[in-house]
């Protein structure tokens, strides 16, 4: 288990501050077990791993693992049938050249620009990995041939490139936006977005999985029903794309369950009607 730098944003987040108190702790936890890049196997052995001390059972966990990923603080996805999550707005030293555990079909988004490497190797690895994912901010894209493949090098200008990623890689962050995004409660007459809609059937393809356009607009009519009978604050969102893109990892297997023809339709079919 690595040694983590907890930042001073922590104790300023909303999303953090709102957390119980056993949540809070399991979030620290997870903190601690994930690797360097923000990853986590999350099934409830390797939790109870992570937190040894506590005597959480199985239906705690599940309870608190929802609430982490409904303030958008852990991205769950499934790779190779096990279950997995995703660190979000996760920073760490990298000291590895590669993930510990597989990367998620959503893309590296969730991780923002490392504080610093072992070596140049990590660094140099640490752009192939997080800039040929889908990047929402972090460190700049490097172009190359395959994501996740070997690093392929040009005949040309081999060494003006490596200096060149090096020198991006070791740039100051940028400085944050002036304004912070307004938070703002569902439209009464919310309707799910045609965009918001082909992102969760391609979510689940991406997992494997299929479901109708049907099941999805009947998922985000709970999403609204839920987010409009919220009091106050907290039914308050500055990213519904966001909150959308949450209720349908959380909700996954609903989701999926949800599309599955009934035992009336399977009969139907196997006879011909």
């Amino acid at each position: 288990m690595s040694s983590r730098v907890i930042r001073d944003s922590l104790r300023t987040s909303e999303a953090v501050d709102n957390l119980r108190d056993a949540t809070f702790r399991l979030y620290i936890y997870l903190f601690l077990a994930a690797d360097d890049f923000g990853l986590i196997e999350a099934d409830y052995g390797a939790i109870r791993d992570a937190a040894p001390m506590r005597a959480w059972g199985r239906e705690d966990v599940t309870k608190m693992m929802a609430e982490l990923t409904e303030a958008d603080l852990l991205m769950p996805y499934h790779a190779d049938g096990h279950a997995y999550a995703a660190i979000n707005h996760w920073r760490s030293y990298v000291n590895s050249t590669r993930p510990k555990h597989p990367v998620p079909a959503f893309g590296m988004g969730h991780c923002h620009r490392p504080l610093g490497y072992k070596n140049a190797a990590t660094r140099n690895a640490a752009a192939l990995i997080l800039g040929l994912l889908p990047q929402a901010s972090g460190l700049p894209v490097v172009h190359r041939q395959a994501a996740g493949g070997p690093l392929v090098k040009e005949q040309v200008g081999v060494k003006s490139e490596e200096k060149r990623v090096e020198q991006s890689l070791s740039t100051p962050d940028s400085p944050p936006p002036a304004a912070l995004p307004v938070a703002s409660r569902l439209p009464r007459d919310w309707q799910l977005p045609e965009q918001w809609l082909t992102w969760a059937v391609r979510f689940t393809a991406d997992q494997r999985h299929s479901v109708t356009p049907a099941a999805v607009v009947a998922l985000s009519r709970e999403f609204a029903d839920h987010w409009r009978a919220k009091p106050g604050k907290d039914g308050a969102k500055a990213d519904w794309a966001g909150a959308w893109r949450t209720w349908v990892r959380n909700n996954f297997a609903k989701l999926v369950g949800s599309s599955r023809p009934t035992d009336d339709t399977q009969a139907r079919i196997a006879r011909g009607i």
